[in-house]
């Protein structure tokens, strides 16, 4: 994390007290919460929060490419953390809306060959697989 505020500071990006809390949550969540979330979480901490303070903060962290958005048709938009060098794609559930992370190389080999071939350099490569998660599915079958 400091390593990250030392960044922060270089991009020139004031490291408020709100910001760092907004920060420091999609940074250690493993939920990809929405904004609403976030704010849900950390509004006791400070007296004058609000969830318009929450967007701001992470549209400036996306900005700065720290964070990214995350939209799927009518759920929620959900943020995720995003570090320079982690590459990771995202399995989404029809039902709950839960986001699973998921690495998968034969993509990343497909860009390089992509770049090696045709020299196009895949800046933002993304893949979203759309399903039902165990719990939805355990659900499913218990109605049938």
């Amino acid at each position: 994390m400091d390593l990250l505020k030392e960044r922060l500071r270089k991009n020139g990006m004031r490291l408020t007290p709100q910001r760092m809390a907004v920060l420091e949550y999609i940074y250690e969540s493993k939920t990809h919460p929405t904004a609403q979330d976030i704010y849900q979480q950390i509004k006791d901490k400070f007296d004058t929060l609000s969830l318009s303070t929450v967007y701001n903060n992470l549209n400036a962290l996306i900005k700065l490419g720290y964070a990214m958005e995350l939209t799927y048709g009518d759920a929620a938009t959900r943020y995720d953390y995003k570090e320079d060098d982690e590459v990771h794609y995202h399995a989404i559930c029809l039902q709950c809306g839960n986001v699973i992370d998921f690495e998968y190389s034969a993509l990343e080999d497909m860009c390089q060959k992509l770049e090696k071939t045709y020299g196009f350099d895949p800046v933002s490569p993304r893949l979203e697989v759309f399903g039902y998660c165990k719990e939805c599915k355990g659900v499913m079958n218990n109605e049938i």
